[in-house]
């Protein structure tokens, strides 16, 4: 289990009915960060490193998650976590902000960008997606998904701050993602007006290339990115990580423009 005492630039902010650990790094025009399902904003130590040096850096721990609360319900709250954080980053004083999301993060961080979308001046996401697909589905049924190995647990109390229980819960979570009926209808992708950079891995075994193909199609200024042999997790399973990382950097710039 991670230690109680919060690192420097850590704060615990409470948000409807739920605390949610925000850390803050670097100066300047805003930047949020939304972790994957079961991983902490500690998962991102490579790209804050890229971002902090031009930006204020906001990495948050999704509800339930590392040192947050909110881990009690059966299915993950994709609606109540985009409000959440946006709750969190109105106590902060943050009204405008550039916004990446990793898998679960990235479903965060889309919601979030439909709801309200004159806030985010950029968007990101990898790995991401609008709903839940049959692959998926196939994974998470498969026999044994909700047991934990004791590597597994010595892995997942590196992250989260509130003990076993926290760990069990969230793996029970995140098997039922599966019957998840906030997963069964996308968002208005539509409606976000951020230009939006899709980093996807093409052998993605959850959410296939199809998925970010129809993302880039629905999102109006959207730009796509299929990382050669990247998985479901690209920048993070070990597949161009570097670049990713410089990618997202030069995305979030002011002076960004598209290349061909």
């Amino acid at each position: 289990m991670i230690d109680g005492a919060l690192p420097p630039g850590g704060r615990l902010l409470p948000v409807e009915g739920v605390t949610l650990y925000v850390e803050e790094h670097g100066t300047g025009d805003p930047v949020v960060l939304l972790h994957n399902f079961t991983n902490s904003g500690a998962g991102w130590a490579f790209l804050v490193r890229e971002l902090a040096s031009r930006h204020r850096v906001l990495v948050v721990d999704l509800p339930g998650h590392g040192r947050s609360t909110g881990w009690e319900d059966r299915f993950f709250d994709y609606a109540g976590a985009a409000r959440r954080v946006l709750g969190a980053l109105d106590r902060l004083g943050v009204e405008r902000f550039r916004l990446v999301g990793v898998s679960t993060g990235g479903a965060v961080a889309l919601r979030m960008a439909a709801v309200q979308p004159d806030r985010v001046n950029a968007l990101v996401v990898l790995g991401s997606f609008d709903r839940i697909t049959d692959e998926a589905i196939a994974i998470l049924s498969k026999p044994g998904q909700e047991e934990l190995t004791d590597d597994e647990l010595a892995e997942q109390r590196g992250r989260h701050a509130h003990g076993d229980d926290q760990i069990r819960a969230l793996q029970r979570m995140f098997c039922n993602e599966r019957e998840n009926p906030q997963l069964r209808e996308a968002p208005p992708l539509d409606r976000i007006r951020a230009r939006t950079l899709i980093i996807h891995g093409d052998h993605d075994k959850f959410f296939p290339p199809r998925v970010a193909v129809a993302m880039y199609d629905a999102i109006p200024k959207a730009y796509l990115w299929v990382v050669p042999d990247g998985g479901h997790l690209p920048g993070f399973d070990g597949r161009e990580p570097a670049a990713v990382a410089a990618a997202i950097r030069d995305f979030l710039g002011d002076g960004w423009s598209p290349r061909y």
